[in-house]
């Protein structure tokens, strides 16, 4: 009986943290409270002639609903979008949505090559399944899969703990494991005592698997970078890659350069706004 008590508790209390009611979506930040919360707002990325920025989008319940990213080099300028959300009609993420590129020389509006579609399901409150499938076509911003079926997909299950974060993950007769250390941080990596990027938002959380209370400072997988500077309430604003590992630029959201500058809702009228980000 007492099993099943604590059982019944542990999947109301991970319920709460994926269903809309229990918690917001955007998660407050330490000294941020009276401004909101401290979304992403826009990302800057450069590289020596280019540079590619990233426009977030949110619903009026702080989810996430698009990312738009416009690159611009020396012989052109093109605007996509290569991150959808959309939602069931519990606020539970249904559909992760990836598109290419477009083709810099047939920048046609709305025009990708290939999209990768998660397709998320909730058989009980402790287990995500997300399906994904990848088409070959075009995405017009509408929850219809388009295009022709390239492949018949990859078949992840998550299962999560009694704080909705990713401890296991079943893929292809593989299984991997995730464990936290008592300040809430993934095991195997040290951290800095700021709030984690991804802690803006818990569908940034669930996508990237990075449940992290505080930001990775080593050793730094691929792509992360290195941060040089915090913004006011000590969210990472300016990431760099590191002088140590040639070619180890920073890539996130599929942007790839050499320093990434990120602005957040909660910077206006601090020091952050203030400074010249692009």
């Amino acid at each position: 009986m007492t099993k099943m008590y604590g059982r019944a508790i542990l999947l109301l209390y991970a319920a709460c943290c994926l269903l809309p009611g229990c918690n917001k979506h955007s998660i407050a930040v330490p000294g941020a409270e009276d401004r909101g919360f401290c979304q992403i707002k826009t990302m800057y990325m450069h590289m020596p002639g280019r540079i590619e920025i990233a426009d977030f989008y949110y619903d009026h319940q702080g989810k996430p609903t698009r990312v738009t990213v416009t690159t611009t080099d020396a012989s052109y300028q093109v605007q996509n979008t290569p991150y959808y959300f959309r939602y069931d009609q519990q606020g539970r993420l249904h559909d992760f949505i990836i598109t290419s590129k477009p083709d810099p020389g047939n920048p046609l509006p709305y025009h990708e090559d290939i999209i990768g579609w998660h397709r998320y399901g909730y058989p009980d409150a402790v287990t995500v399944l997300d399906t994904v499938y990848f088409y070959l076509g075009w995405y017009a911003d509408s929850c219809r899969e388009p295009g022709v079926l390239a492949s018949p997909g990859a078949y992840y299950t998550h299962q999560l703990d009694y704080k909705g974060r990713i401890v296991e993950t079943k893929v292809g007769g593989y299984t991997y494991t995730y464990s936290y250390n008592p300040l809430g941080d993934k095991a195997g990596f040290t951290y800095d005592h700021q709030p984690g990027i991804y802690r803006t938002n818990k569908v940034w959380q669930f996508v990237f698997n990075d449940f992290s209370t505080h930001n990775i400072l080593g050793p730094t997988p691929p792509g992360v970078g290195k941060i040089v500077a915090y913004n006011y309430f000590g969210l990472p604003a300016v990431l760099s890659e590191h002088e140590n590992d040639e070619g180890s630029r920073v890539n996130r959201l599929n942007m790839v350069g050499d320093t990434l500058r990120i602005k957040y809702f909660c910077d206006e009228g601090t020091h952050t706004d203030k400074d010249a980000l692009r």
